[in-house]
């Protein structure tokens, strides 16, 4: 009886880690498939409005509830005026799952350096409060051109990498690309 109840202990304990590691990488690729979503929702409005859109990509400044920085969290696409001067949101911030992040180490995620963080605030382009920031927070920019292209430097190349909070690895073991071709604008995931 004891064998029995040990061997059913250790197939339990293996179960849990296999269903934990699922949950973990289909988080994974929800959080690759929001990024990619956006930045294609935001070429496709550039072409169908010939207007500049822009993804920002948000990083609050306060602490999550463990005390912890929260990374990269959210992102929201906005549409410019004939002028260039005014923005307004096309939709909500979508937020990526709790558990993921996105890099914010430059080797792995070209797209979050300083050239890229947005600090040009002004009338009608100003800080749009966050549900759980306000505008308290940092945020990185990407545009989409009415030509379909971005405003990337066409001879670098231009991605995201997600991946789950709780790897200290780097790179991980299991994560998420999100690339951009600057020059026509199209939008890539990988997978290891």
């Amino acid at each position: 009886m004891l064998v029995v109840v040990s061997i059913s202990t250790i197939l339990l304990t293996l179960a849990a880690n296999v269903a934990q590691d699922v949950v973990v990488a289909n988080q994974i690729t929800s959080a690759g498939e929001t990024v990619m979503d956006e930045f294609r929702l935001a070429r496709h409005t550039a072409i169908a409005r010939d207007r500049v859109v822009e993804v920002r990509l948000y990083r609050p400044t306060a602490l999550n509830t463990f005390g912890e920085a929260q990374g990269i969290n959210s992102l929201q696409t906005f549409i410019f005026d004939e002028d260039n001067n005014r923005a307004t949101p096309v939709r909500e911030a979508r937020r990526l799952p709790e558990a993921i992040q996105i890099s914010e180490n430059t080797t792995l995620s070209s797209l979050i350096t300083d050239a890229r963080m947005k600090n040009d605030w002004k009338e009608g382009d100003e800080q749009i409060p966050l549900a759980d920031a306000g505008t308290d927070y940092t945020a990185y920019r990407v545009r989409f051109l009415p030509d379909g292209s971005t405003d990337l430097d066409t001879q670098e190349q231009w991605f995201l990498t997600l991946y789950p909070r709780s790897v200290r690895e780097s790179p991980p073991p299991n994560y998420v690309t999100v690339q951009i071709k600057p020059a026509r604008g199209t939008i890539r995931l990988y997978r290891p």
